[in-house]
């Protein structure tokens, strides 16, 4: 019984972890981090803590996701971008020298699909000058900047 609640928790802290992911990516970085390696280790994760709970919760059957429960987080700060959105919009301002807010509205707005760099797909920040009419355009890894005057298509 004590190797089933153990099982239990290290799927509660996996569990924990992923959804710790997607939060940050959601509220810091507009969902540009691509999750879907974080995805499918997850499903890995909860694959082997079910068949470790069918085979009388023997804990050496999840040993792997121990592992992967320890790597997991390095990996994600690995893959962060340099720029978080809030820091696109201060470069933004400074560099345009813009007094008005650069935010939209919603996350969905928030990022433009950008092209695939090997096995990730390098999405970008949008952000919107309501006052001037105007696009700009942020690499968060790169600091690269453009400014348009047309909305892009975002996701």
């Amino acid at each position: 019984m004590k190797k089933k609640i153990a099982v239990l928790f290290l799927f509660a802290i996996a569990i924990a972890e992923f959804l710790l992911f997607l939060y940050i990516n959601y509220t810091t970085y507009a969902m540009v981090v691509d999750l879907s390696i974080f995805s499918g280790i997850f499903m890995f994760q909860t694959i082997f803590a079910f068949h470790s709970l069918l085979a009388g919760g023997k804990l050496r059957l999840y040993l792997p996701n121990i592992g992967l429960l320890i790597v997991m987080p390095v990996f994600f700060w690995l893959s962060l971008p340099d720029l978080t959105y809030d820091a696109g919009a201060n470069i933004l301002q400074q560099h345009y020298q813009l007094s008005s807010s650069l935010k939209s509205e919603t996350i969905a707005e928030r990022t433009i699909q950008g092209e695939w760099v090997g096995l990730a797909q390098n999405n970008v920040y949008i952000y919107e000058d309501s006052s001037e009419g105007l696009y700009y355009i942020v690499d968060p890894n790169g600091e690269d900047m453009i400014r348009i005057t047309e909305k892009p298509n975002t996701r």
